[in-house]
């Protein structure tokens, strides 16, 4: 279906979660409708500029603060996925093992995470996927390395 400026946001959802595009394939029904979300904000630019613009000078910069977070914590929980996804295809492909040298390097580049929660999620899920590639890797040690901490 082609998707104009007058497309529902409804109706992109369902093109996208039932289309057989091959850009599509793997994505999960969640992607798929963060994709066509994002699609139709495109599509519906103007629209949400205006309504963004009128809620500032209506005194509701609240509102606007939370659509903006919202916005980014999406964005930054996609980029995560993406790196998991990555860091997953390359641990699969190392033919040889990983060493202290390489889990210290991961763990200098997650301490310099900003956020807390960002930085402990990346902990989290570079010490799982070290601890596969490695039976005698030391979460303790890493986690501390990382600035993070263990198993939350």
């Amino acid at each position: 279906m082609p998707l104009t400026k007058s497309t529902p946001t409804g109706e992109v959802i369902k093109d996208f979660q039932n289309s057989d595009n091959p850009k599509f394939a793997g994505k999960s029904k969640e992607k798929r409708r963060q994709m066509a979300i994002a699609a139709s904000y495109k599509l519906h630019k103007e629209s949400v500029d205006s309504l963004i613009s009128t809620l500032s000078e209506n005194g509701h910069s609240d509102v606007v603060d939370d659509i903006f977070t919202q916005i980014m914590l999406n964005k930054i929980t996609d980029r995560l996925e993406e790196m998991k996804s990555s860091v997953m295809e390359s641990i699969l492909t190392i033919d040889e093992a990983v060493s202290r040298k390489d889990f210290q390097l991961a763990a200098d580049t997650i301490k310099q995470i900003p956020d807390l929660d960002d930085r402990q999620k990346a902990a989290n899920l570079h010490a799982q996927i070290f601890a596969k590639s490695n039976p005698r890797f030391n979460h303790a040690l890493f986690h501390a390395a990382a600035g993070t901490k263990v198993g939350e």
